[in-house]
């Protein structure tokens, strides 16, 4: 009979070009943040901002290019949120 896997997720590890500056800018900004903020809401941001990338994708094709900045903007908040998020969940 064949094993299941176990969960790993927990175990994850990513690194890029500025993860230990990531690192260090988030366990200074996670123990600040309000208690309000929770996981749960960070994860809730996300439908903001692609609705945000939605409309803005849309006003880019449509109206004027200026509009891939906000583009821009909402993908590095998404990003953001998201970052927090699993170090909120943690702490």
């Amino acid at each position: 009979m064949q094993r299941r896997p176990t969960f790993a997720g927990d175990k994850k590890y990513g690194s890029s070009l500025f993860s230990s500056l990531e690192r260090r800018i988030i366990d200074r900004i996670v123990p600040i943040l309000p208690l309000w903020m929770t996981s749960k809401r960070l994860t809730y941001t996300t439908i903001v901002w692609n609705l945000g990338i939605l409309i803005g994708s849309y006003l880019a094709a449509t109206a004027s290019l200026i509009w891939v900045y906000f583009v821009s903007a909402m993908i590095v908040m998404q990003y953001i949120t998201d970052s927090l998020d699993g170090s909120v969940g943690k702490y």
